[in-house]
């Protein structure tokens, strides 16, 4: 999560839940991808999203084209997938089913969680999180970057 306005290849961000855990998030789900590869657990369906982090010391960040994988959570979001809506609510843990662990949850938000979401929405930096980068013009004719020339510019 860099403020470049450029990321390397593959680069979609990579959450961790548990890093987030007690975070108030906005999740803005995206798209279902079926079947992605996992390291340990062959194909696995999950929703791409944009989780922006609303408090704690990554208030303001945002993980862009993240996997959503934990199914309790697919479930919370995926109705808005494509949507253009979110999903507001603070990342905890479930009930667990005997022998597994505890489902991660997004919370029912209170009042000031969402007055926080709709400050934040309306804020210079969630336009910052979601442009996209600008076109750039034409190249001045002097610009050793734009190729009219036959000579690199390095």
């Amino acid at each position: 999560m860099s403020d470049d306005l450029f990321d390397g290849p593959g680069s979609a961000d990579v959450i961790n839940w548990e890093d987030l855990e007690k975070r108030l998030l906005l999740v803005q789900p995206l798209e279902l991808k079926v079947g992605v590869p996992t390291k340990n657990y062959g194909p696995k369906d999950a929703i791409e999203a944009n989780v922006h982090v609303l408090d704690g010391p990554e208030a303001g960040s945002v993980y862009r084209n993240g996997y959503v994988f934990p199914l309790v959570l697919q479930g919370q979001i995926k109705g808005n997938i494509g949507t253009g809506r979110f999903n507001l609510g603070r990342l905890g843990k479930g009930v667990p089913k005997p022998g597994q662990k505890p489902p991660w949850t997004l919370s029912e938000p209170t009042d000031d969680e969402k007055a926080l979401a709709r400050k934040y929405l309306a804020s210079d930096k969630f336009q910052q999180n979601t442009a996209a980068p600008a076109a750039a013009g034409a190249a001045p004719a002097d610009d050793p970057w734009s190729n009219n020339s036959a000579e690199p510019p390095f």
